[in-house]
């Protein structure tokens, strides 16, 4: 399977996810903006970047990153990046600040408000 097609599985996964759980989603074509999906239910908004691996802060560079995080400032949205990195399984990390070149990755991990 080629790296874009286990990309787009992933972030497929993270789709039916968000579904399954009572969120509207709203995605962007070909997963060319700053977030892959907006996902939304009453009273919570989540902009969202898929990624397959945290290594290196999942490969989100500052440019990107920051984008990210002036996208879901004009959305009133929280800015998340999750993590598909097999089959099975997706880790939430909110961004809680622009990104620098060097220091911490400014995230936190997110518990994700979900139906029982």
């Amino acid at each position: 399977m080629s790296s874009s097609s286990l990309g787009k599985a992933a972030e497929k996964r993270a789709k039916e996810h968000f579904t399954a759980n009572g969120y509207r989603l709203i995605t962007s074509q070909l997963s060319r903006g700053p977030a892959d999906f907006l996902a939304s239910k009453p009273g919570q908004t989540l902009a969202v970047q898929v990624k397959r691996s945290e290594r290196s802060g999942g490969g989100i560079g500052p440019a990107d990153w920051n984008e990210l995080w002036d996208f879901a400032a004009d959305f009133n949205a929280v800015p998340l990046v999750v993590f598909a990195p097999s089959v099975r399984g997706l880790r939430f990390m909110r961004v809680t600040g622009p990104k620098v070149q060097r220091g911490p990755q400014p995230w936190v991990p997110f518990v994700v408000d979900f139906v029982d």
